[in-house]
């Protein structure tokens, strides 16, 4: 599998879009998204495209905010209820995780 940074992710989306059309959408908000020892927040160049497909999402009803640090949702998402992952350990129980299993499910009609 190639890693992310070789994925042409413009290309994926273009390429699946419509008449595919996502049943949810995660907005991940965390420092270390990308590199877990990272101290300060990395914040993706082209936000106001991942903005506009968050805020696209929400109008839709499929929107899922996922918190995996501790920090303050991106300013339009405050009001929506994050799933809090920060404590949240691979392969480990979490009451947390499986109330994100529970939104997925009822969002995507399982």
């Amino acid at each position: 599998m190639p890693l992310q940074e070789e994925i042409d992710w413009e290309w994926a989306l273009k390429k699946f879009k419509p008449p595919f059309e996502p049943r949810c959408v995660f907005l991940f908000s965390g420092h270390r998204i990308d590199a877990p020892g990272r101290s300060e927040p990395r914040f993706p160049a082209d936000k106001e495209k991942i903005a506009a497909e968050a805020n696209a999402a929400k109008e839709r009803g499929i929107l899922i905010p996922v918190l995996l640090d501790s920090v303050e949702p991106p300013l339009g998402f405050r009001r929506i209820h994050a799933a809090d992952l920060t404590n949240w350990k691979p392969r480990s129980s979490s009451s947390s995780f499986d109330q994100l299993i529970q939104v997925i499910a009822s969002v995507v009609g399982v």
